[in-house]
């Protein structure tokens, strides 16, 4: 069995950040767009969980996501996403704001 592999960065062009993800493989991910909304440091962490990708893994992310997560501390906003466009920077400002 695959094991769980986050991506994490730093600041950086978002869309860079999402074309990392790979097309049939999940990942945990995490994006500090920076300061938004007079917060210093407005983290996103991502659950990427792409179609594509095997039910057997995608069951090992979903069990391990909150864990993971709150081992991250200080994230401002969670996104689940299955394809680019739920993961778009549009989006996660959306829930930002």
């Amino acid at each position: 069995m695959r094991s769980c592999q986050a991506v994490l960065t730093a600041d950086g062009d978002y869309e860079a950040f999402l074309k990392v993800l790979p097309s049939d493989a999940g990942r945990y991910a995490g994006y500090n767009f920076g300061e938004i909304n007079g917060r210093a440091d407005t983290v996103v962490f991502s659950h990427w969980s792409p179609d594509r990708e095997l039910v057997k893994s995608k069951m090992l992310y979903a069990t391990f996501r909150a864990d993971f997560r709150d081992a991250l501390g200080g994230v401002a906003v969670n996104i689940q996403a299955t394809d680019v466009e739920e993961a778009s920077r549009e989006t996660v400002l959306a829930r930002v704001s």
